[in-house]
């Protein structure tokens, strides 16, 4: 019985065993961990899960480092589906809009922060598109037919996905949900190395809730109460908790650092390397003025970021939170982030939405501002004056300062998604969501995504804000929750793309492969399961 039919039986009230043998299975792997995946697919074929697997691997260095594997599984680059397709049947944009049901294709491209920003994600941040109108159009009908040609080909049961960060992941969801084939999002629960499966992108964990319902109700005890107490009493004594992919970014104080002098020659050298390949080659040399400008634009990037935070900020005078005051807190993100691009598409410019929420907060209350740790020296020093000029009533603080010395004096806490809102529920203080996260349906939340209605909205989260114990334990049940049905593993720190210390033939990573089987065990026998991209969880 193929994965199809035992679903068509479950549709029809067949009987829903957690045990029940999934055989001839066609999987789309694409979880950005190359090595990872192809031990993960071995895995489940030895315990007859699959049957045909297409692994996305992200750079052809890593295919040819893992071409031993290249006979048991289809194997393919992200950059093939940028390529042109090899059949001259194209469909034109409009209706490709209306296939998906989209409103609109800019979601999928402002979501691709390679494609639509100049960017190196916590070394440089350009805030500005690097193709035209019609080169983005073109990609976006290329991509488009060479992934619906792979969907054509593999027939995927199941898709793996990760964090949805491109424009081809986002027309790999689009075409799963279209077709109704169950697409799994491994993604950080925001604790520690914790890592679950979300049936959305935006971190909607969906058994973690239902496992939050039954702690609610006693109905059950928590196998991890000692660590989830341990991790609840270091967030009170503002020890801050870090999950994986934000150790991984090297957040702070060390971050100053990370930018050395030598690492800025080593790329100004590249850059010179890669226009010097250029001109031997004799090739495309109309393009050398854009090649030169395109390599140079990392080190000089990095340059005004060393700059920055050597001689700029280190002097810049940010604020000190001041004892007994009145405050609301915005945490900023980083960008460009899925926090944003995805889990919140309508907020374009940070900046601006500070200006929002001064002017909609209580008179007698100040908005205390910090910058993310990650965009210490990426912006200048102007993006903070700007915000205190346009708003008398906001507190920059600096980007490095520990949130946890000032959230538990906060009378609310307003996030995008970011894990401060998270934290400040553990420590009783209401929150306020603009975007899509995984704890925006906990005690002591209001969620909103209407910025005209923001005054209304602050005054009704601070007027009817829960009793802090009442918020403190929901929020603790969570953490349980969390740690309850996810699987600890270094998915972002020690797991990387390239040859590394990390043993996926060990037992750390074959226990991960064995949660990863019952997942899609209960996935499979979960017709619930199933969410379009545009759900209303987000808006």
């Amino acid at each position: 019985m193929t994965c199809r039919e035992n679903l068509c039986l479950l549709d029809k009230g067949g009987d829903k065993k957690s045990d029940c043998q999934y055989r001839e299975m066609n999987i789309l792997f694409d979880i950005n961990r190359n090595e990872a995946m192809v031990h993960l697919a071995s895995y489940l074929r030895r315990v007859g899960k699959l049957d045909k697997a297409l692994l996305v691997f992200n750079s052809r260095e890593e295919k040819e480092r893992l071409s031993d594997f290249k006979h048991d599984f289809d194997i393919t680059v992200r950059s093939e589906f940028y390529k042109p397709l090899q059949t001259e049947h194209r469909l034109p944009l409009s209706t490709i809009e209306d296939a998906i049901e989209l409103s609109s294709m800019w979601q999928w491209l402002r979501g691709d922060r390679a494609l639509f920003y100049v960017s190196d994600k916590g070394k440089f941040f350009l805030d500005k598109t690097q193709r035209s109108h019609y080169e983005l159009q073109a990609i976006v009908s290329r991509v488009y037919g060479n992934v619906f040609n792979l969907f054509q080909w593999l027939q995927p049961d199941l898709v793996l996905l990760t964090d949805v960060v491109n424009l081809s992941k986002y027309i790999i969801v689009e075409l799963a949900f279209q077709r109704k084939i169950p697409t799994m999002f491994l993604l950080p629960v925001r604790i520690g190395k914790y890592e679950a499966f979300s049936n959305t992108p935006y971190e909607h964990f969906k058994f973690i809730y239902d496992r939050l319902n039954e702690l609610r109700k006693e109905t059950t005890q928590s196998e991890h109460l000692d660590e989830a107490e341990g991790i609840v009493f270091d967030i009170l004594n503002r020890k801050n908790q870090y999950h994986d992919a934000a150790q991984m970014s090297g957040i702070g104080p060390t971050e100053k650092e990370t930018i050395s002098a030598s690492y800025l020659v080593k790329n100004y050298r590249e850059a010179v390397s890669k226009i010097v390949r250029h001109l031997a080659s004799r090739k495309r040399r109309k393009q050398t003025r854009k090649v030169i400008a395109s390599a140079f634009t990392r080190p000089i990037e990095m340059s005004k970021v060393w700059l920055r935070r050597h001689y700029s900020l280190s002097r810049y005078k940010f604020d000190q939170p001041i004892e007994g005051e009145q405050f609301i807190f915005f945490p900023l993100h980083s960008e460009p982030e899925t926090a944003i691009s995805l889990n919140a598409p309508w907020i374009g410019n940070q900046a601006e939405l500070v200006w929002n929420i001064a002017t909609s907060i209580p008179i007698e209350m100040k908005l205390y501002v910090k910058d993310h740790p990650r965009m210490y020296g990426l912006r200048p020093i102007q993006y903070y004056e700007r915000m205190r000029e346009r708003s008398p009533n906001v507190r920059i603080l600096h980007p490095l300062a520990n949130t946890l010395d000032f959230v538990p004096s906060a009378r609310l806490v307003i996030v995008v998604s970011g894990t401060t809102g998270l934290e400040a529920l553990l420590n009783g203080i209401p929150v306020m969501t603009l975007g899509a996260c995984n704890f925006q349906y906990l005690t002591g939340v209001t969620r909103t995504r209407n910025i005209a209605l923001l005054p209304e909205t602050i005054r009704d989260a601070l007027k009817n804000a829960p009793h802090p114990d009442t918020i403190k334990r929901d929020a603790f049940l969570f953490v349980r929750a969390c740690l309850d049905e996810s699987f600890p593993i270094g998915w972002y720190s020690e797991i990387v793309n390239g040859p590394s210390d990390y043993d996926c033939s060990g037992q750390e990573f074959r226990a991960f492969c064995v949660y990863v089987e019952r997942q899609i065990d209960r996935v499979l026998n979960d017709p619930g399961w199933l969410e379009p991209l545009r759900t209303g969880y987000v808006v």
